[in-house]
């Protein structure tokens, strides 16, 4: 029986950038006990960007409801116990609170960054530390009808996932989120800058593609296991 979700966002037209990755640079990058996944052998890194008009949690929606977030997740593919999932790497938001509440509940690696207005398919991100990383600038544009990924497809496997993973302290953690398959267009697009992950091959295009709007649940997350027993 599923549980209640916790939270809503409404995910505005998001853009998903992929580049493959050869796999013992991502594998440096996530901690055991998670597998690696490929697609017919290769890795992949993603950088995944939406804006959010409205997000809110179940209960008390308008005490704890964000207004104009923004975010940034670069993220890659894992398994664990044989379920496909992500694993984020980084992520960006201008929404200190969910910076807090991320890494205070979950571990995850979230960055306050500042955005720019822009539009649906224009996004410009900095660090809000003012360092030379986490910069990122780009405008997509959909060059195509929209179309669902069909199964098997390395536009399903790279954009169909509802599980994320991460560690907190000892412990393995899941979390959980729902929407309706995504409805994707090819895409044209001009990346003026991305130093997001040093990992991410300039001298190489990226599958692109801009998705239909849609309502995201996100569900409690789940303890898994521990860390230190965990055997593969």
């Amino acid at each position: 029986m599923k549980r209640p979700w916790i939270g809503v966002q409404y995910w505005e037209n998001p853009i998903f950038m992929h580049w493959p990755v050869p796999y013992d640079v991502l594998r440096s990058l996530v901690p055991e006990p998670f597998q690696l996944d490929t697609f017919h052998g290769r890795a992949w890194v993603s950088i995944v960007l939406f804006r959010s008009p409205r997000s809110h949690l179940r209960w008390g929606s308008g005490l704890f409801s964000l207004s104009s977030l923004s975010q940034v997740n670069v993220r890659t593919y894992i398994r664990f116990y044989e379920e496909p999932a992500v694993y984020f790497l980084t992520v960006y938001t201008n929404s200190k609170l969910s910076v807090l509440g991320a890494r205070w509940l979950l571990s995850l690696p979230y960055q306050h960054a500042y955005f720019d207005g822009g539009s649906r398919t224009s996004f410009r991100m900095k660090q809000t530390n003012g360092d030379s990383f986490g910069r990122f600038s780009a405008h997509v544009y959909p060059s195509s009808e929209r179309f669902t990924p069909e199964k098997h497809t390395l536009a399903h496997w790279l954009t169909e996932r509802y599980h994320f993973y991460t560690i907190k302290g000892k412990h393995i953690v899941k979390a959980t989120i729902s929407h309706m398959p995504w409805r994707l267009s090819e895409a044209r697009y001009n990346i003026k800058q991305n130093n997001l992950l040093a990992i991410t091959p300039e001298t190489r295009d990226p599958l692109v593609h801009v998705a239909s709007s849609q309502t995201t649940y996100l569900y409690p997350p789940q303890v898994r296991g521990c860390q230190a027993l965990a055997q593969f």
